[in-house]
């Protein structure tokens, strides 16, 4: 059983392959469309691995919703194959916790990890604290959506609370493709998105409208902590939570 959870650093795994006999190809499980970031982002690993394999990577794109189809067919049909491998990304976790799947996230262990962070921004002349936000719905965006959550009702935050926020000062909005998000964002019909920095640095990082709010930061694999992202020095939640609340968050 094999799980790639998600996709860069498995350029880093290409030597654990090559002691592998060579009987097939590799196949690769994506649990998006053709297109979208985690498939745009297997294509371009597929290709430098082929490299060093000597040997063709499929990839087989099985889109659905929440991303768990695909996650569903690799756990119930493919995984007992050695060369299939399980491309998934942080809304696959996601799913794992608050949606039924029939896979348990926590039986497969990463051969490749791509540590990256997310950004978030918000509407240049828009309060996020305040006022009500508008955020699109996606696969990977729930842990957003939390943070948002958090850093507007602050250190003493309940569930009941949280709750209280998302019913009354938030409107999370489903079926958007991440076009339709950029579009509706740049229109001002959206006030808070999120992207990855690549795809933020193309679309935001110079608009007039728009400005930073948060970088998730970045997974400290020696320690198991969130570490600041030196790319966005005080921008990381922690550090807006703290300078926004006084306090770190917990």
């Amino acid at each position: 059983m094999k799980l790639i959870t998600t996709t860069l650093a498995a350029v880093a795994i290409a030597m654990s392959f090559i002691t592998t006999p060579a009987v097939a190809d590799y196949t690769f499980v994506v649990p998006q469309k053709p297109g979208s970031g985690t498939s745009v982002w297997t294509s371009i690993v597929a290709k430098e691995l082929e490299k060093h394999l000597g040997e063709k990577i499929k990839i087989i794109n099985i889109p659905g919703a929440n991303d768990i189809p695909g996650f569903n067919k690799f756990h119930n049909d493919l995984q007992s194959d050695p060369k299939v491998v399980m491309v998934s990304h942080g809304g696959n976790g996601v799913s794992y916790l608050v949606d039924k799947v029939d896979y348990n996230y926590y039986e497969y262990d990463p051969i490749g990890m791509m540590n990256l962070t997310i950004i978030n921004g918000h509407q240049k002349d828009f309060d996020p604290y305040t006022d009500k936000i508008l955020f699109s719905a996606g696969s990977g965006m729930t842990p957003d959506m939390m943070a948002h959550i958090l850093l507007k009702g602050g250190p003493d935050l309940t569930m009941a609370q949280g709750k209280e926020i998302f019913n009354t000062q938030y409107g999370y909005i489903k079926g958007m493709s991440g076009g339709e998000r950029r579009l509706s964002y740049q229109r001002g019909e959206l006030n808070v998105t999120r992207e990855s920095t690549a795809s933020y640095n193309k679309f935001y990082s110079d608009a007039p409208y728009s400005t930073m709010w948060f970088s998730q930061g970045v997974f400290n694999l020696e320690t198991g902590e969130i570490d600041v992202d030196p790319n966005w020095p005080n921008k990381s939640i922690h550090e807006v939570f703290e300078a926004k609340w006084g306090v770190a968050p917990s």
